[in-house]
């Protein structure tokens, strides 16, 4: 390919021994376009590679923790020992403190998971592929709880119940936007 006669966005190349330099001008600023594009190509890839990283460490860590093992078999516990009924906050209020900790532990860890997924920290997709039906099933099974706790606190677990709205929303094939 020849660059004697070439030409770009008015530009054109001279001859070497000509003394106007607009056409290296021009070469220069595409292989600075080149080099910015492929930066940010290269940063697109690594930020979705981190955030899904990321979403595996904390599936993975929280898998492995003593302490979250203990306090979902306590509230696996809690949910037999109900019939899978939502528990009323009556209930709640007899349970000893061990249960409630246990139960607030898990709302605070799926809260966590939906902020992270709310502002794009957790890779979505890989989330719901791995814990939708543990997520919904607390918070069917915890909802009066979260009812309760939203009168004194409107903002508490508020990530929480609009990632279940919009996934129940998903499942019954109604997409909405909740943000």
């Amino acid at each position: 390919i020849s660059l004697h006669n070439f030409s770009f966005l008015g530009f054109t190349l001279i001859k070497s021994g000509q003394d106007d330099s607009t056409g290296q001008t021009v070469l220069i600023l595409l292989g600075i376009l080149g080099a910015v594009y492929g930066w940010l190509l290269t940063t697109k890839s690594q930020y979705i590679n981190t955030r899904k990283n990321h979403s595996i460490q904390t599936l993975m860590s929280s898998r492995l923790s003593s302490c979250y093992i203990e306090k979902f078999d306590l509230l696996n516990q809690i949910s037999s020992k109900h019939a899978h009924a939502p528990l009323t906050y009556e209930q709640y209020e007899a349970l000893d403190e061990n249960e409630k900790l246990a139960i607030m532990y898990a709302l605070n860890y799926y809260e966590y998971v939906a902020v992270g997924i709310r502002f794009g920290d957790l890779d979505e997709n890989l989330i719901k592929n791995t814990l939708r039906s543990n997520i919904l099933s607390t918070y069917h099974f915890l909802e009066n709880i979260i009812i309760e706790r939203s009168k004194i606190n409107n903002s508490c677990l508020e990530h929480l119940k609009a990632l279940c709205q919009r996934w129940e929303h998903e499942k019954k094939g109604i997409y909405i936007k909740i943000c």
